[in-house]
């Protein structure tokens, strides 16, 4: 409610945000997201079960994302290859969550802000890497590797917690 003095303290009972209590986990151990809407004085808390990266050239996940603490997921030394289309080296990409959402399997897809975009280049805007809601059509608001990825081996990180501005990944190249 504030950033100096007294703050109100909220604790979740039923799905319910409420004043001066305390919440207590029961269920399992696991990593969990957990959203709150001061408009209705709601919560809603659903299991985070995995993260993927979709490589949509070869239509299929080429590696999970597992959970690395503090909001973020990382998958390290994945290799990379883009895939010889007969107009060029086909480089798209974007991510998927799976949830449990009180038993309920569900998929939440991230990609660009772009419905296209170009590759990222050492000029791209920090931006370019931002991560927001997309459909799960194939080929819609993919990402794209930088030209230098093809053939290497990379470390990839999603970064969800306060630490960045948005949402946001990041691609680097390790060999």
């Amino acid at each position: 409610t504030r950033k100096t003095g007294e703050p109100t303290n909220y604790f979740i009972e039923e799905g319910n945000m409420k004043a001066d209590g305390s919440t207590t986990f029961s269920g399992e151990e696991g990593v969990y997201r957990i959203r709150v809407d001061f408009n209705d004085g709601t919560a809603n808390v659903v299991e985070i079960v995995k993260a993927e990266m979709w490589f949509a050239p070869n239509g299929e996940f080429q590696f999970e994302l597992p959970y690395n603490g503090n909001g973020t997921w990382k998958a390290s030394n994945e290799p990379i290859e883009f895939k010889e289309e007969r107009w060029r080296r086909d480089v798209r990409y974007k991510l998927k969550f799976t949830i449990n959402d009180n038993g309920e399997t569900l998929e939440e897809w991230y990609g660009s802000t772009n419905r296209d975009n170009q590759r990222p280049n050492s000029n791209t805007a920090e931006s370019y890497w931002h991560m927001v809601p997309v459909s799960d059509h194939h080929w819609d608001n993919s990402f794209k590797f930088a030209a230098e990825v093809d053939m290497s081996t990379v470390d990839m990180e999603i970064i969800f917690n306060t630490t960045v501005p948005a949402y946001t990944h990041t691609v680097t190249i390790v060999e």
